[in-house]
């Protein structure tokens, strides 16, 4: 009887070791959302890293977080590092910015894991509003995969996108109301 419930334990293992190293290398994830506001608006938000860290939804998660900014305030070269209780260690670079289109971003984590992402934001007008998608890519090594197999990170990372394009939103439609009002 022990035989059978040890090879079945094995069999179980094999068949989640092979789910792990099935996934792929890279994993995307993008969440996209329509916001009331122009193009040149929104821009002004996701290409200045002081601006984003205003509604960044990791940043507010961990307000005691310690930010600096480097390089020029916005655009290319325009970067912060952060070191947070949260949030963990590492730095956003602006890598590419195209006015009222795109802002691409080299994303690096030191702690808790040590990795390279690619995150950017691509500007779509609709009618008298704009789509924001909001991506991110990277590589995954075998403890990434592993992790991903283990923890549905794909909606950890949805929710959070989502917040922060939602937190986005509300800055968009505050300041175009204190604009209005002035």
């Amino acid at each position: 009887m022990l035989n059978y419930i040890l090879v079945g334990l094995a069999v179980l293992i094999v068949i989640f070791l092979i789910k792990v190293f099935s996934k792929s290398t890279v994993f995307k994830i993008s969440r996209s959302r329509i916001i009331e506001a122009p193009a040149e608006v929104i821009f002004e938000q996701i290409n200045n890293s002081r601006n984003f860290n205003t509604w960044n939804p990791w940043m507010r998660a961990d307000p005691e977080a310690e930010i600096i900014y480097e390089g020029p305030e916005s655009g290319v070269g325009a970067s912060y590092s952060w070191n947070g209780k949260k949030t963990g260690m590492g730095s956003d670079t602006i890598v590419e910015s195209i006015p009222y289109e795109k802002v691409m971003v080299k994303l690096e984590f030191i702690k808790p894991f040590a990795s390279t992402n690619k995150a950017g934001f691509t500007l779509t007008p609709v009618n008298n509003a704009t789509e924001v998608t909001w991506s991110m890519w990277w590589q995954r090594n075998f403890l990434m995969k592993l992790m991903h197999t283990v923890f549905n990170v794909e909606k950890m990372m949805n929710s959070s996108f989502d917040s922060g394009l939602e937190n986005l939103n509300q800055i968009i439609m505050k300041n175009t109301q204190n604009q209005e009002g002035k």
